[in-house]
């Protein structure tokens, strides 16, 4: 009986799978297309001195996996190693032998690589450059010297005859194929038959075609220079994918040749086997400059996207200033008013008490005066303090010191300060509040901030005969503290802007309402130091809704102290 429980468990795990087996597939039958065109060429040199590819294949798939797939990687390429070569004809021992001793020369360049963290850096010279210190010398030298010393045992083989001939296509092949295969992408071989870029790549192809038929038809000739500006054509135009089709289609034509006419890299007599030599070396060689020259054209466009980057962030960065220093003068005008217009009332009318005094006519107006001189000081405080705390916060100087406290008692204080001012302004205060107290861990003084703040920007921004609801209710964890006016509202666009420190919604008419617009800068950056978030919500002439949502423990708030317990 099928089941089918934890269906969402097992298939993240099964893809996964799915896409190891495919990297392992395609390492495969990368290595039987490596190992079949070895085989083809060896047949023309006694089964030795043909460029061995397999090993590039192999370093350049281990280079672009995470460690922990090199294990199976190794696996099926040792298989695939020990498969091709029974297929060329060699014995049992022999072909354990020769695939152990390539399996190390992977190793060598691999692992020293991925510990040295260079194995994602063959885009880079200096990541080139140490690529080819380690598997142009040590891995393949070693590699090298333990299979003709093999051969020599077992075979009676000359040292001096095969080591140049195994060592040079041992070298080209790990040059040519591995740094290439470790950068190519597949959006890059996308790019390159893109449409958008097709004629320029027929005009490169004529280019090849034409220098492969001039080689082709003066062949007494050694012009294999000619390759070398074909390829860094086709690199400067077309990056790293030109650069591999420019080496695919330019070592095929250079081994058709040779098989063929015996090649054309030297007009004096050679060995058939000598000119593979110098043909692989002649590949391997036009390879590394062709890399060399894709690193630091790749180096040069990282440059210049870095310098793109750092362009817009300088812009990006100027428009912040500027913005920062509009804002802060527009803050200063308003605040130069909002300083002014209490200390003109501080003023004024301790100057007619003064002069009262002096004349002992200082009677019931006396009061009323000391009144007004106390409300216009205590706004002048409040603002004061609203610049200090904001200060604070934004330096992350700003401690909560955190205690039991009834939100609801705290409620109906602020409201009972707010009254007056609103009996004043002819609005009405309404409270949605529990029977009961309900606790909470916050600042006393930084929860009436908020309360107050809210208030007074509702009672502001309402006419005559409006009414400003408060309410409270606790959600779980959390309490939720909701002001919502029947005011003038906000504009949908205006919305973001606020809670943006010194930012405040201003119309034409709105002259009346002037303000620092730090209210709601403060009481968003309040409830944040609580853990808790402000949100706002308006339509323009029915009114605004803001809603602080606070944990009831705030055990994470960011600078919280509690209070040491008396």
């Amino acid at each position: 009986m099928m089941h089918f429980q934890d269906r969402t468990g097992p298939l993240p795990n099964i893809t996964a799978q799915l896409w190891s087996w495919s990297w392992l597939v395609l390492l495969a039958l990368a290595l039987w297309i490596a190992d079949s065109s070895t085989q083809l060429l060896s047949n023309y040199s006694a089964n030795v001195g043909a460029i061995w590819l397999a090993n590039g294949v192999i370093v350049a798939a281990m280079m672009r996996a995470p460690t922990q797939r090199w294990t199976p990687m190794v696996a099926v390429a040792g298989a695939m190693l020990v498969g091709g070569e029974l297929i060329m004809g060699n014995g049992p021992a022999d072909a354990l032998v020769f695939s152990a001793v390539n399996i190390l020369e992977v190793l060598m360049v691999t692992v020293p690589l991925r510990v040295l963290r260079l194995d994602g850096a063959m885009s880079n010279p200096f990541g080139l450059m140490a690529f080819y210190a380690i598997a142009g010398v040590p891995a393949t030298l070693v590699s090298s010297l333990l299979a003709i010393s093999w051969l020599s045992l077992t075979h009676g083989a000359s040292l001096a005859h095969l080591f140049p001939i195994w060592y040079a296509s041992a070298a080209a092949g790990l040059i040519t194929i591995a740094p290439l295969g470790a950068v190519l992408r597949v959006r890059e071989l996308q790019d390159f038959v893109a449409w958008r870029k097709l004629p320029g790549t027929i005009g490169l192809c004529a280019i090849m075609v034409a220098t492969l038929f001039l080689m082709r038809s003066m062949h007494q000739l050694p012009l294999g220079f000619l390759f070398f500006p074909v390829f860094l054509l086709f690199t400067a135009f077309r990056g790293y994918a030109g650069l591999a089709f420019c080496t695919v289609l330019g070592s095929l034509a250079t081994f058709a040749n040779l098989l063929t006419s015996q090649g054309y890299l030297s007009v004096s007599e050679m060995q058939f086997e000598d000119k593979l030599i110098v043909l692989q070396i002649f590949v391997g060689i036009l390879s590394l400059t062709s890399m060399f020259f894709a690193s630091v054209l790749s180096e040069r466009r990282k440059l210049i996207e870095q310098l793109r980057d750092a362009s817009k962030a300088a812009i990006a960065s100027r428009d912040a200033a500027e913005h920062a220093s509009r804002t802060k003068s527009s803050f200063l005008a308003s605040m130069s008013h909002e300083l002014r217009t209490p200390l003109n009332a501080i003023l004024g009318y301790s100057e007619i008490m003064r002069d009262r005094l002096l004349k002992a006519r200082c009677e019931g107006e006396c009061r009323e005066h000391s009144k007004i001189i106390h409300g216009a000081g205590s706004h002048l405080l409040s603002l004061i303090n609203d610049i200090l705390d904001m200060s604070k916060i934004e330096a992350g100087k700003f401690d909560l010191h955190l205690d039991r406290v009834d939100a609801c008692l705290a409620v109906r204080d602020c409201v009972g300060l707010m009254d007056v001012r609103a009996q004043q302004e002819r609005l009405r205060i309404v409270t949605e509040l529990p029977p009961g107290p309900v606790e909470m861990l916050a600042d006393g003084r930084a929860l009436r901030q908020i309360v107050l703040n809210l208030l007074s920007n509702a009672v502001k921004f309402t006419p005559a005969g409006g009414t400003v609801t408060v309410s409270l209710r606790p959600e779980g964890d959390r309490l939720v503290l909701s002001v919502r006016d029947t005011g003038i509202g906000i504009p949908a666009k205006d919305l973001p802007r606020l809670g943006v420190p010194f930012e405040q919604v201003r119309r034409s008419s709105d002259v009346a309402h002037s303000g620092t617009g730090l209210g709601l800068a403060l009481v968003g950056a309040l409830a944040q130091k609580h853990g808790g978030a402000m949100k706002i919500e308006s339509e323009e002439g029915v009114g605004t809704v803001v809603t602080i949502t606070l944990p009831r423990e705030p055990a994470a708030a960011a600078g919280a102290q509690p209070l040491a317990a008396e």
